[in-house]
């Protein structure tokens, strides 16, 4: 009963046709992030990967993967090969996620999520090299284009793994934090030095602010799975989750977690309002063309237009129809409109050959490069002897099976029904429902090990029951399988355990210059190195709550590597610094200026650490007894 009301609910989502734009910008904008994420796992790959950077490296050389994992990615954004450079990054995030190790954080699991859903959707059907080709193939054969509409599934779907599902394990584990249950969600995290990347205290001062915004968070978080299924609620939810993590970008050094999950939100703008709103078709185009329908060259250079041509700027009138042509090209003759590309403005003025095509780039808005380029002498003179050459030579005549063969990738008006008596619809619904049941359950076997849970288990006297043995290790094994494949785990995110005992803050000082190592800024907030993964590394894992000595120094070890190699110095020389420490007390309710009163407290030192002939040496005191 279930299922199949699940199933009706997925096949109604897949047979609603909604316009494609959303999808195409959103893969633009998500490529435009995950290069930016994998461009900084490039940079730092010594420090991510190798044993100990520049000293022992790692057995491969991840520049290789990094390097073709970036290329997918930018062929997925212009969308070149799109389905095959979608396989290449899904398999590249898998490769280079899963062996991060103790760098991995939170956007990680999204990255492969939403790579694996990547692959099956066709998110290049419209703003892509793809879909030009496509038509292109399409007007050459005079085939009609493959539709530009998409599935609205193919937008749910990634809002439903990407952000519901999270949301809604992240709020039984908010449930057992009394962080959270106490309101200081929002407060207490940013209002650690070592946490936050800006002092927003002139915020955080206000007690019902700071109070508020963390309840509102965890009740927006606890809601959002259910209101996600009314159209209604579009648009309050974008708008909500989108000034969410916008806080974020200006809070935490994460800023490809909050920039990436505001991607995603854009998915649940209504598809029609991106064409009504974003790139809006004219009925008053500002230039008509007139074209040969008889020639392939010619009907390929009008869908590539229409492709460029979002407002539909540009109208093409085939020149064998003459009552469908300006009145200003009455006088022309066919024969002189075939040999030379012919086009009128709105104003009425005539335009031939190069300069109609100058005049197309300035009407198609994302087509004005070319516009700007052939009013440039020099480039004008090559274009113009380019055009008479091609003009002189191209093929007029109609297209026939010999001499305008149906290329390979050209729509058939009529697709073939994968398997007899069966819509095409319920095959992929049926599938899509079956996904989604075991992606549920997935997520439902990681809430049984959240805060709340575990609290309950504890409270009833149940942790260490056979039963909830089985389902820990039944857990731990299922998670084992879906975190690397499908970005499926826990998500409890600012949580007791990250805060507990965390009253140390280390910073490390080069002897010789004075120069603070970029792990922390002087003062201790975060450095220039702590973004994303570094920054989860070096403060929740390094320097972490109750400072494990042994972490402490290999942490220091390898970021003070990763420094003196970034400064271009030789790490087989002697490299002297100091360590310090200040305590940090970690409040219990909310105080007024606490942030600033943490800045004020002063370091004192804890040790040093030295590189010497490529050697690392430390000799600091236990940082709990300060």
């Amino acid at each position: 009963m279930i299922f199949s009301k699940l199933f009706r609910l997925v096949r109604d989502c897949y047979e609603t046709e909604v316009s494609g734009i959303g999808l195409a910008l959103f893969r633009i904008l998500y490529s435009a992030v995950l290069m930016g994420e994998i461009t900084t796992l490039f940079h730092y790959r010594h420090l991510v990967y190798d044993k100990i950077p520049f000293i022992a490296p790692s057995e491969i050389d991840w520049a290789w993967p990094l390097g073709i994992w970036l290329l997918s990615v930018a062929f997925i954004m212009v969308g070149v090969s799109y389905r095959k450079a979608a396989l290449v990054n899904y398999l590249m995030t898998v490769t280079c996620v899963a062996t991060t190790s103790s760098y991995e954080y939170h956007m990680f699991y999204a990255y492969t999520g939403i790579n694996f859903l990547l692959m099956f959707t066709p998110a290049a059907n419209r703003l892509s090299v793809d879909a030009i080709i496509r038509r292109n193939r399409a007007a050459a054969a005079s085939l009609p284009s493959k539709p530009e509409q998409v599935s609205l599934i193919n937008y749910r779907i990634i809002v439903f793994v990407g952000i519901a599902l999270v949301y809604f394990d992240s709020v039984f584990h908010k449930l057992g934090s009394t962080i959270w249950t106490s309101g200081l969600g929002a407060w207490l995290p940013g209002s650690l030095p070592m946490v936050t990347q800006t002092d927003t205290s002139a915020l955080l001062n206000h007690k019902w602010l700071a109070i508020g915004s963390g309840y509102a968070a965890f009740c927006f978080e606890a809601i959002f799975i259910f209101l996600f299924w009314f159209k209604r609620a579009w648009l309050p939810l974008t708008v909500i989750g989108i000034g969410l993590h916008f806080g974020i970008l200006v809070e935490f050094p994460i800023p490809f977690f909050a920039l990436g999950v505001i991607c995603i939100y854009l998915l649940m703008i209504p598809p029609e309002l991106f064409e009504r709103f974003s790139f809006p078709r004219t009925t008053d185009p500002s230039l008509t063309v007139a074209f040969d329908a008889a020639c392939p060259l010619c009907r390929m250079t009008k869908a590539t237009v229409e492709s460029f041509d979002l407002r539909s700027n540009v109208h093409f009138a085939p020149i064998d129809a003459p009552e469908n042509l300006p009145p200003q090209l009455a006088d022309i003759s066919e024969t002189e409109l075939a040999s030379t590309l012919h086009s009128v403005s709105k104003s009425g003025d005539i335009f031939r050959g190069v300069e109609t095509y100058a005049q197309i780039g300035s009407a198609a808005f994302l087509l004005w490069p070319i516009g700007v380029a052939l009013q440039t002498p020099g480039i004008r003179g090559l274009a113009e002897r380019t055009y008479a050459w091609v003009a002189k030579n191209r093929r007029t005549e109609r297209c026939t099976d010999t001499t305008c063969p149906v290329p390979m990738g050209a729509t058939r008006t009529e697709p073939a029904p994968v398997i007899t008596g069966l819509k095409q619809s319920n095959i992929a619904s049926f599938a899509i429902t079956v996904f989604l049941i075991a992606v549920v359950l997935a997520q439902g076997l990681m809430i049984t090990q959240s805060a709340l849970a575990i609290k309950f288990y504890h409270s009833a006297g149940l942790a260490d029951t056979p039963a909830i043995t089985a389902i820990r290790k039944a857990t731990g094994l299922v998670r084992y399988i879906v975190q690397p494949l499908f970005g499926i785990t826990y998500h409890g995110v600012f949580m007791d355990s990250h805060f507990d005992g965390y009253e140390h803050q280390i910073r490390i000082t080069d002897k010789t210059t004075g120069e603070t190592l970029p792990v922390t800024t002087k003062a201790g907030a975060p450095g220039k190195y702590l973004t994303g993964f570094n920054w989860v590394k070096w403060s929740f894992r390094v320097n972490a709550p109750n400072v494990d000595q042994t972490k402490l120094a290999n942490g220091i070890r390898d970021f003070s590597a990763f420094w003196i190699h970034d400064r271009g110095l030789d790490l087989y020389g002697e490299h002297n610094m100091q360590v310090d420490v200040r305590r940090i007390r970690l409040p219990l309710t909310w105080e007024h200026n606490y942030y600033r009163s943490v800045m004020k407290t002063p370091w004192q030192s804890a040790g040093t650490a030295s590189w010497n002939n490529g050697v690392f040496g430390i000799e600091i005191g236990e940082i709990e007894s300060y």
